[in-house]
């Protein structure tokens, strides 16, 4: 059966959030369903929608009770008539109920209520506590069907503060990711590794550690950075990538130029190619204070290669210590060194736990097996 489903996102950069959004838009446009995105003028998720061909509108969203977005996101309503509502943050929450609201008044159609209706099923991607204020309790016990969460971490943080919501009604779905795009440059691993290395100016057999993230404090660049003089003292061979962007690139530019690490390191910016710089990658290092599901975890595990992290919210669901990976405590340099030089030390371990990561990752993280417990999520609770 066809239903319709109406996302929507307030947020302008492009993060895990976002990303989810598309791969859940287009995938279940793909298995039949309709599907509205609506996001802000000039964001990133807008022109990404584009690019795949999901339908998308934008509605300019400043506030909780911006009267202006919730006559456009009515107007929005009243015309697709979506079965399912799924918005991103809490502002976005209270836009879509009052909307839906308004909707309902103004025609006769589906209004928000429990047990039928159109359902508002929000997503939860940070592990952040829901406020335990009057408009929190007012708005997620009202008019909130389900909240889906993409981890248990997620899940347990979210509703620490607040035994007012029911833990029957959070759903956990972790991210899924399309894994034969991995199963193809596989086949191309060699050329891949060389290319990079190519690129880089490096020897065809240096070891690369890579970091992919945002630059900034949550994750934890710093430690990767103070762990480097243990890792080359043992492994001269050892090359760092940071992939991405952010507020701390200065800072950390500065901590390599007075440790006189900056021609071990490469800072590589924003990359549209981050499948093929993890299958050129030998470990992937991930050192977050925070982290509500880490993509790219997952996407090492399809590159087959082994992961170092920290323990920190949601990375031990996914990395298995000993298994396709090493965990260390948020903040411990002394143990992402030992992790990375274990691996470096020994290729046969590094390479079990690579392909244990990539065996783990069609079990448990297909963009398959995700969009079929959303559809039990969205359509069947």
């Amino acid at each position: 059966m066809m239903h319709s489903v109406m996302f929507v996102s307030s947020i302008v950069r492009y993060g895990g959030g976002e990303r989810w959004m598309i791969d859940a838009a287009e995938g279940l446009k793909r298995k039949g369903h309709r599907v509205l995105l609506v996001s802000r003028p000039g964001s990133v998720l807008h022109e990404k929608a584009r690019q795949v061909n999901i339908e998308c509108r934008t509605v300019e969203m400043r506030g909780d009770l911006d009267p202006f977005a919730i006559a456009n996101l009515t107007r929005l309503i009243r015309s697709f008539d979506p079965d399912i509502v799924c918005p991103n943050l809490d502002r976005e929450i209270r836009l879509c109920a009052l909307s839906i609201l308004a909707a309902g008044r103004l025609r006769g159609a589906k209004t928000l209520q429990r047990g039928g209706g159109i359902k508002l099923i929000p997503r939860r991607g940070s592990e952040f506590p829901l406020k335990n204020k009057f408009h929190y309790r007012f708005f997620y016990t009202r008019f909130v069907h389900k909240i889906i969460a993409n981890s248990r971490a997620t899940k347990e943080t979210m509703l620490s503060l607040t035994p007012w919501f029911p833990r029957c009604k959070v759903a956990v779905v972790y991210n899924g990711i399309d894994v034969a795009v991995y199963d193809r440059l596989r086949n191309s691993k060699t050329i891949i590794k060389e290319r990079l290395r190519s690129f880089l100016g490096l020897a065809n057999d240096t070891t690369l550690i890579t970091l992919v993230g945002e630059l900034n404090e949550r994750k934890g660049h710093r430690f990767v950075i103070e762990a480097a003089d243990r890792v080359l003292n043992s492994h001269p061979n050892v090359r760092f990538l940071f992939v991405g962007e952010g507020d701390a690139r200065k800072e950390i530019e500065r901590m390599l130029e007075e440790r006189q690490l900056h021609r071990y390191y490469f800072l590589l910016g924003f990359r549209n190619d981050i499948s093929e710089i993890l299958t050129a990658s030998d470990i992937l290092v991930l050192p977050s204070r925070v982290e509500g599901f880490g993509y790219v975890l997952v996407e090492a595990m399809a590159a087959g290669i082994p992961i170092v992290a920290s323990c920190a919210s949601s990375i031990p669901e996914i990395v298995e210590e000993g298994k396709t990976g090493f965990l260390h405590e948020v903040g411990d340099s002394a143990g992402i060194a030992d992790g990375i030089c274990r691996l470096v030390a020994d290729e046969k371990l590094a390479e079990a736990m690579g392909e244990a990561g990539f065996v783990r990752v069609k079990e448990q993280f297909t963009l398959e097996k995700m969009l079929d417990q959303l559809e039990r999520v969205f359509f069947l609770s």
